[in-house]
């Protein structure tokens, strides 16, 4: 049944994610430059770096091969820079043999390459802008590139590309195979732009099967139909360190833009997004053994040899491209600055998480109490098994607000996107970290969901049936208690199985928010007291005291473990996206609520049998509040889950403390019974717990971001 569920999450269709113009020669971005996966294969469309650069450019791809199931090249004419054409097409040519890329660069340099298993055929090369005459001298005399640049004969491809007429043809070169359009408008009349395009397109027959031409160079974001191909660029420009891209483009840098195949077979762009639920890293698909080698179709030509011109020789500041190349207006941020930013954005989306997960506790509380003890509705694990199997409904609600908020994307494209996402983030689950290794790469995440969400639901159920199960045979004071000690067990178990430090400000924190619980529970001494006013009944319920405690006692052992079971098998490593890991945490409660309803209703006929909790339907009152404590449930649920999942569970658990508070706010409103004192001051210092632990949290997430953000700078400044 779950294979069936989630076996769309290993099925793919063929996609390309396309950047081009990255230029990581400047300032050396090779190590620090990051690229979310979106696509099954990379098509990178030159001036991705300097081939003398020889280490650190491999570098790069070596991080790309091992999460993109392919990664095509095309050069562009930074590649050369600082080298002969010879010299650097020679490095292109080693670099496509390098045993740490496992096979899976492909240069394309006036060649072809057929994706195994498809319709598409790509072919790729530089296409050299052919200057007219008239405009020789201009060019020569304004930018320094092309004074030997020669075209490459891109029409024999075309030509030879007649073997298969069934095949779709997307064509990658650097330089744009049209002047119009392909530029910023500003510049589309001046004398130099056919530096930067050649207009080839009315050479090209409509059998060539050319449904898409990916270029770049123009340092001009676009796309735009012409000739009935579609041309699309996305290109980063000069950017450096801690700055945001260019500007000047027509629909600006999308990091994660993706050509895919529509259900026709044929090529189809997304639209661009800036898309929050992109992930930072994604590991890549399985890469294919069969595919048929690429082929050159042309011998090699030397088009001279490339102008020394270094980055800080007329480049960045005297040549003058088409999209006003200049040094970026906006000030970089240190890497200081940018841990604050990240954990100040995770903490502002958990204090709403909090607020609402506060709220529908209360709300399941008072409605869960009220159906039993005044409704008189006492089962316990029915009570269990409705509201948690309603967590099923988080994906498809969140599901709904995402299409909602993507609305624009077309259907097959959203939810391309969605699976694809939630694929791979529990590929980085199951890794523990963000950058997927071949070896893992290859490995289904579905079986490790399955397993976690089996072990993590089952130490979920037996905590929280422990509570519904001694609500009726312990006093309140003892349950509110000892349930709530599993703030101290959540610290206990994160220390072997988080790692968490052993903090005295997070020891100190947790020991308040302890003693706070306690001056609620025990501060009046008024155990005996019911809240109808009839002693006998509350004597009853605390007949089986010591037995009720036993039990809450296991029940706030196994919810402490439970959520640091869940943060460390189920939540994505740290430096995920917050909205990443939330949409992620969604997915997984609606996993665990799917669990309950498929096997957790076999305990409901046992019980039934024994005679141990007799099944019925609620009636009247009860059917109507009983709806309203499992949808309150439900959110309970997926807030709940955010909040470990950007946060930590110790955090969190002292968090769901402040709900002690809350119920009695809502209990004096309730039933006109002012708040006592022990209530009061107990509140007080689980709100001072738990301010003390966010700011011990914040901190420490704060240091370990920074910690993170210095050592990849490290690493990149040693290999430069």
């Amino acid at each position: 049944m779950f294979e069936k569920i989630f076996s769309i999450f290993d099925r793919f269709s063929t996609s390309f994610q396309v950047l081009s113009d990255l230029h990581l020669e400047v300032n050396q971005q090779y190590l620090s430059f990051e690229i979310p996966v979106c696509a099954k294969h990379l098509i990178l469309a030159g001036d991705i770096g300097r081939l003398v650069d020889y280490d650190n450019y491999r570098c790069f791809l070596q991080k790309q091969t091992d999460r993109f199931e392919l990664v095509f090249l095309v050069l562009g004419n930074h590649e050369f820079y600082n080298d002969t054409f010879a010299a650097g097409l020679q490095r292109a040519r080693q670099l496509e043999q390098e045993p740490s890329l496992n096979g899976r660069l492909i240069l394309l340099h006036r060649g072809r390459y057929d994706i195994p298993e498809s319709h598409f055929t790509i072919l790729g090369c530089t296409l050299w802008s052919r200057i007219p005459d008239e405009a020789r001298g201009v060019v020569s005399s304004r930018i320094q590139d092309f004074k030997k640049f020669e075209i490459g004969l891109l029409m024999i491809i075309m030509e030879n590309k007649a073997q298969n007429k069934k095949q779709s043809v997307l064509v990658m070169t650097h330089h744009a195979p049209s002047l119009q359009g392909t530029s910023s408008p500003q510049h589309a009349n001046n004398p130099w732009s056919s530096a930067f395009a050649t207009d080839i397109l009315s050479q090209i027959s409509k059998s060539s099967g050319v449904k898409v031409w990916v270029f770049g160079h123009t340092h001009y974001t676009t796309e735009l139909r012409n000739k009935g191909i579609r041309l699309v660029a996305n290109q980063r420009g000069y950017v450096l360190p801690w700055t945001d891209s260019s500007k000047g483009s027509k629909d600006g840098f999308d990091i994660g833009k993706v050509i895919h195949e529509a259900r026709d077979s044929k090529l189809a762009v997304d639209p661009h997004h800036s898309d929050d639920e992109m992930p930072l890293n994604r590991s890549p698909m399985h890469r294919p053994l069969d595919g048929r080698a690429h082929q050159p179709l042309l011998k090699d030509e030397n088009p001279g040899r490339m102008s020394n011109a270094s980055l800080d020789h007329g480049d960045v500041e005297g040549r003058p491209m088409l999209h006003h190349s200049r040094r970026p207006t906006m000030r970089s941020r240190s890497p200081e600055d940018l841990a604050k930013q990240a954990t100040r954005r995770k903490y502002v989306l958990a204090s709403g998480f909090l607020l609402l997960s506060l709220a529908s506790f209360v709300v399941q509380t008072e409605t869960a109490v009220y159906i039993q003890h005044d409704l008189g509705w006492d089962k316990p694990y029915c009570m269990l098994y409705l509201t948690h199997g309603s967590w099923f409904l988080l994906w498809p609600i969140q599901l709904l607000l995402l299409r909602i908020q993507k609305r624009k994307l077309s259907w097959e494209t959203f939810w391309r996107r969605h699976v694809y996402l939630l694929h791979t983030t529990g590929q980085m689950v199951e890794s523990r970290d963000l950058h997927i290794t071949s070896r893992d790469s290859h490995r289904s995440p579905i079986p490790y969901l399955l397993k976690t969400t089996a072990f993590v639901t089952t130490a979920l159920t037996v905590a929280a049936g422990s509570w519904y199960v001694a609500v009726n045979m312990t006093t309140p004071s003892d349950l509110t208690a000892i349930y709530n000690c599993s703030a101290f067990f959540a610290y206990a178990f994160s220390i072997p199985l988080l790692k968490d430090k052993l903090r005295f400000d997070k020891v100190f924190s947790v020991a308040v928010a302890i003693v706070g619980v306690l001056v609620v529970a025990y501060g009046d001494r008024d155990d005996g007291k019911a809240t109808d006013g009839a002693e006998g009944k509350a004597k009853h319920e605390a007949q089986n005291r010591l037995l009720g405690n036993i039990i809450i006692g296991v029940g706030s052992i196994l919810y402490g473990l439970y959520e640091v079971l869940y943060k460390r098998f189920a939540c994505p490593p740290e430096g995920t996206s917050a909205g990443r890991s939330m949409i992620f945490a969604n997915t997984f409660g609606s996993l665990i609520g799917t669990f309950t309803l498929l096997v957790l209703w076999i305990p409901l006929p046992v019980l039934h049998y024994l005679g141990w909790e007799t099944f019925c339907w609620p009636t009247g009152e009860a059917a109507w509040l009983l709806a309203v404590s499992v949808l309150a449930s439900a959110v309970f649920c997926g807030s709940f889950l955010i909040l470990i999942s950007l946060t930590s569970p110790v955090l969190s658990s002292v968090a769901a403390l402040l709900t002690i508070f809350l119920v009695a706010f809502i209990d004096w409103f309730r039933t006109g019974q002012p708040l006592s004192a022990a209530s009061i001051i107990g509140g007080i210092l689980i709100i001072l717990a738990f301010f003390l632990l966010s700011w011990s949290t914040y901190r420490e997430m704060n240091e370990e971001r920074k910690k993170n953000i210095d050592e990849d700078d490290v690493e990149s400044e040693s290999d430069e």
